[in-house]
């Protein structure tokens, strides 16, 4: 399992790499990082597939995945209905749109997955230290709003623009926010094989915020498309959807070894 989990590193490092050189370098056209980014989406949808299968409908973390899994098929229904837009209506920067409706439909669904996992799970700590990465989480989600929300106001948006951004704004915060939730659980697991996925898992959660917010801090910016701000944008997007890819993938081969070694003992 060790080999697959650093084949799965050299990977994502590797692809992030080399659409970094092509996107900043190449000066390639906007239609290249909407097909990228919907074919890393759909790695993930796929890697999210065979962990709820390895664990199954009828236990909590099934139930969890499968959440998970469904919030990023809408992601990558918003990422296909982006390229829509470019590659068929030759919209370059179709904001707002169809699209945002997909995008924002998968963050309840992460919420709600997280929070399947978090309640099911056996959580060995003081109630001093859960108090405390609940007020950490509270502040990071108040902050986090107050940044995104004081960028929207200065930037002088329509009706639709303004409330789709302050949507984003609230999924962003949870997504932040659930990041501590999870490295919390994680916490629990830092002597197991399930530690470092659950990590990249929160590196992929964080690296979607980043994407977000870059595209939300600097609309003008990520419009004109020949900057850095576009370019690192795109990038944290597909190194998003990558890092849920080897996570999901991970967590399921764990199991899957876990189940198969016991079986075999007994």
């Amino acid at each position: 399992m060790k080999i697959k989990f650093l084949f799965f590193v050299l990977f994502i490092l590797i692809a992030a790499g080399v659409f970094y050189y092509l996107e900043a370098f190449q000066e390639l056209n906007r239609e290249f990082s909407a097909s990228a980014i919907s074919l890393a989406a759909l790695i993930s949808v796929g890697a999210g597939i065979y962990a709820t299968r390895v664990y199954g409908l009828k236990s909590y973390n099934g139930k969890a995945f499968l959440l998970i899994t469904i919030g990023l098929f809408f992601w990558f229904i918003g990422e296909l209905a982006w390229l829509y837009y470019q590659l068929v209506l030759n919209i370059d920067y179709p904001f707002p749109s169809i699209a945002d409706l997909f995008y924002i439909l998968a963050y309840p669904l992460f919420l709600a997955g997280i929070i399947i996992k978090m309640k099911k799970s056996e959580i060995n700590s003081t109630q001093k230290n859960k108090n405390l990465v609940l007020s950490l989480a509270m502040i990071v989600f108040v902050a986090s709003f107050y940044l995104i929300a004081k960028a929207t106001f200065e930037a002088g948006l329509d009706f639709w623009e303004t409330f789709f951004n302050f949507a984003y704004n609230i999924g962003d915060s949870i997504l932040l926010t659930l990041s501590f939730f999870i490295a919390f659980l994680v916490m629990q697991y830092k002597e197991g094989k399930l530690f470092r996925p659950w990590l990249i898992f929160i590196v992929a959660l964080l690296a979607m915020f980043l994407g977000d917010a870059l595209f939300f801090l600097y609309p003008f910016e990520y419009e004109q498309g020949d900057n850095w701000y576009y370019v690192l944008s795109e990038m944290s997007f597909v190194l998003s959807y990558l890092l849920f890819s080897a996570s999901l993938f991970c967590i399921g081969s764990l199991t899957k070894d876990v189940r198969e070694s016991f079986l075999k003992s007994t």
